[in-house]
């Protein structure tokens, strides 16, 4: 009987040669296509810049939400695809992001520290490219947007759960700073700790908005336990001397050794404000 020439997983070398040879073909014209992106990224960087330099002796905003939304929605009534319009959002999210970059440094300030909802509801408005700074309270980052160290700050103003952030809706009575834009984040909490029985668990630690959010489902599953706040979701880490202990954290600053009991979901308005500029007082009023 004649050896057969087929390989393990059933493909003939003749077969494998003409897929490998077909890739090849489409991979080239893929490197081609990333070369014409490449060179078209970089004049419209360079029109980036141009327009930085334009406004480099006013003090009118970089961050211009209607514009944005203006292209976005340009673009997406001109696609034919196949690209989904989904994509093409995301895609130029981070493109109006490397755009203010190159424009003008961009601070933003947001409820610290890294990995609260602010912060990911911030990335997730403004992109990945900002410069952001951490604050330990509401008041730290309108103090900050207010006196010019940050461009920008992300605070939250509505909960679908708890109603109003009053707090946030106080301090634009005290400070000079009026909203740009509203985003509407989808919340997330995670019970996370490195005891694996639930019963075990005596402290409950997390910011008190999502204790108030969560405080159903705890009195149900955990009503031993005790619940102590803390400045945000993610001030206080869930590696405890004492394993008894356990944090209500987002799911994006899970850590290996976490586990997840329970995930309560609602929506949080968050709105972004921004140093006033003449012209836009009407902003204040949430739209």
């Amino acid at each position: 009987m004649p050896e057969s020439n087929d390989t393990p997983d059933g493909w003939s070398e003749a077969a494998a040669a003409k897929q490998s040879e077909a890739l090849q073909g489409l991979r080239l014209q893929i490197d081609a296509v990333d070369r014409e992106l490449l060179a078209l990224l970089n004049r419209r960087a360079s029109l980036s810049l141009e327009v930085g330099r334009v406004k480099a002796n006013t003090s009118g905003p970089v961050f211009r939400p209607q514009r944005e939304r203006q292209i976005l929605d340009n673009l997406a009534s001109e696609n034919s695809g196949p690209l989904p319009e989904e994509h093409l959002r995301s895609i130029w999210h981070e493109i109006f992001a490397s755009s203010r970059t190159l424009q003008r440094p961009v601070s933003v300030a947001y409820l610290g520290p890294e990995g609260t909802n602010s912060y990911f509801a911030a990335v997730d408005l403004l992109g990945n490219l900002m410069d952001y700074r951490p604050c330990k309270n509401f008041r730290e980052a309108f103090a900050a947007v207010h006196g010019g160290e940050c461009a920008l700050g992300v605070i939250p103003l509505e909960n679908v759960l708890q109603g109003s952030v009053g707090q946030c809706f106080d301090l634009f009575m005290e400070y000079d700073v009026y909203i740009q834009t509203e985003s509407v984040a989808r919340i997330q909490h995670t019970l996370l700790s490195v005891e694996s029985s639930p019963e075990a668990i005596k402290v409950v630690y997390s910011h008190p908005q999502a204790l108030a959010q969560c405080q159903r489902w705890l009195r149900q599953h955990l009503p031993e336990a005790s619940l102590m706040a803390c400045d945000s979701t993610a001030a206080k880490d869930a590696r405890h001397e004492d394993a008894r202990q356990i944090q209500i954290l987002i799911p994006a600053v899970k850590q290996a050794f976490g586990i997840a009991h329970h995930r309560p979901v609602n929506l949080e308005q968050i709105r972004k404000s921004h140093a006033h500029q003449a012209g836009d007082k009407h902003a204040k009023c949430c739209a």
